[in-house]
């Protein structure tokens, strides 16, 4: 009753629809939790945790499709916001959709080059899909390990300037900290690496 009080008063705070929702998907009412979720994502639209949270209760619920066709109906009417193609992105990026992810961040990119998430996520994508093909590339031999080996390098190289951006617009997030310090080490600037570890300690 709180928290209904607080949403018709207009109160600024978005996560008390996050507890909304919560509240109702404990009772099984999943459709009036994903309903309190969208009505918070209308009033604070580039609220990224709103974002993450619709995008994981439909993953949860396992209705991801109706969210990818909801997204890219709101794309066609909307084809300037940068948070639609973000969203799609990262629910492509969870389902291990690669160049589908890989497409929707980078266009949310030319949209708001300053966009920290889209910065983050993309240079997160090419990251984790870099450590996945040198893992296999350490099960291997020969040729095929020398052309994992290229791979998993041409993808670190690509997530650098990313997570570079990212951290130059937002120098306290850990995780952006911990991907620098590894991938500083990888290329052998060790003084970076320090650097960053020395940022990650001081948090």
């Amino acid at each position: 009753e709180l928290l209904e009080e607080l949403i018709n008063n207009n109160y600024n705070e978005p996560r008390i629809y996050k507890h909304m929702s919560d509240i109702y998907l404990e009772e099984g009412n999943s459709d009036t939790a994903l309903e309190y979720l969208s009505i918070g994502r209308e009033m604070f639209e580039e609220d990224q945790g709103l974002i993450i949270d619709e995008i994981n209760l439909y993953l949860q619920l396992e209705r991801t499709s109706e969210l990818i066709i909801k997204l890219t109906e709101a794309i066609v009417l909307d084809p300037e916001n940068e948070i639609f193609y973000l969203s799609r992105g990262t629910i492509y990026d969870q389902l291990g959709e690669f160049k589908n992810a890989e497409n929707d961040y980078k266009e949310s990119l030319v949209l708001n080059p300053d966009n920290f998430s889209a910065n983050y996520n993309l240079g997160a994508l090419y990251f984790n899909r870099a450590l996945e093909i040198n893992n296999k590339a350490n099960a291997s031999d020969g040729n095929v390990y020398d052309k994992l080996k290229k791979q998993a390098k041409d993808l670190f190289t690509n997530a650098l300037p990313y997570l570079e951006e990212a951290y130059a617009l937002n120098s306290k997030d850990k995780n952006t900290l911990l991907s620098l310090k590894q991938l500083y080490y990888m290329n052998g600037d060790y003084s970076k690496s320090e650097a960053m570890k020395k940022e990650i300690a001081d948090l």
